[in-house]
């Protein structure tokens, strides 16, 4: 799959980089809690919440997953002796991601925005619906990646994009301004210049709008 530079991970019984020093908030009706760096059970039955800041690293942890409940990340897998990692997916609100459910990969969670997420025992592990949405999402994305002119495939991710975390417009949908060019060609599995070329291309041919800075993919596109 595409790949991007990979950011070094923070050891998960320290404060992430980018954590924001805020009162860490326990969330009622939620299963578990932190304590001292490994998960327990409370009686109150409720779990951590803590808020990291755009751009910052989640702190993984080998039987803990992360739900995301507020914002949206992007999972890379490490790619081995260099510096490099391939594009995994990416994931909003009610989604999780972790360890347990990497297999063998050297997993990286970035905040692509401000960031709400809740630690979980791997116990939801076992929940189907989790099990799918990651196969889902995966079969999604490796199809756009089979796409032969990049031109179709850069068109065809932002459409995805702005369908799962964008909004409707009269327009069209509005593609949240999250991913750089670099991002965005780190995804597709090609260079910068090419993903500029391609999407000024796409704006002259009115396959994307571009409306008070933001993209906008036309209804029927």
């Amino acid at each position: 799959m595409s790949t991007a530079h990979f950011r070094s991970r923070p050891n998960y019984r320290q404060p992430a980089s980018g954590l924001e020093l805020v009162p860490e908030r326990l969330v009622p009706g939620r299963r578990s809690a932190i304590a001292g760096g490994s998960m327990r059970e409370s009686e109150s039955w409720k779990t951590l919440e803590r808020t990291f800041v755009r751009r910052s690293i989640l702190p993984l942890a080998s039987k803990q997953l992360w739900r995301i409940d507020q914002g949206i990340v992007r999972t890379l897998a490490h790619s081995g002796t260099d510096e490099m990692a391939m594009v995994l997916g990416f994931w909003g609100e009610g989604s999780v991601v972790g360890l347990p459910l990497a297999g063998d990969v050297a997993l990286q969670v970035e905040c692509l925005t401000k960031v709400k997420a809740s630690l979980v025992t791997t116990e939801i592990f076992t929940d189907p619906q989790v099990l799918l949405s990651h196969l889902q999402q995966q079969s999604r994305l490796m199809a756009i990646l089979r796409r032969g002119r990049m031109g179709d495939r850069l068109l065809e991710f932002l459409t995805w994009f702005a369908q799962e975390f964008g909004y409707s417009t009269p327009q069209g949908w509005s593609v949240p301004s999250l991913l750089t060019h670099q991002e965005l060609a780190e995804t597709l599995n090609c260079s910068r210049v090419t993903v500029t070329r391609l999407l000024n291309t796409a704006v002259k041919e009115g396959k994307v709008l571009r409306s008070r800075g933001e993209l906008i993919i036309p209804a029927e596109a």
